[in-house]
């Protein structure tokens, strides 16, 4: 089913409206269009590693003595 995903997403962005886009610039929106939700969850898993390899390396502020 991803090469049907495919061309519905192209019939998205290539419809009666935006008829005048070149093919590298269709193209270029149908690449981010079907990879945005997979970089966004890498993106936040990314960031919710970050957060935690800076909570270990500052837990020290946190630590009552």
């Amino acid at each position: 089913m991803p090469l049907e995903r495919a061309f519905l997403n192209m019939n998205y962005i290539h419809n009666k409206l935006r008829n005048q886009l070149d093919v590298e610039r269709a193209n270029k929106l149908q690449f981010i269009h079907m990879n945005a939700d997979y970089l966004s969850k890498q993106q936040e898993a990314d960031t919710q590693a970050r957060l935690l390899a800076m909570e270990e390396e500052y837990s020290w502020l946190y630590r009552q003595e």
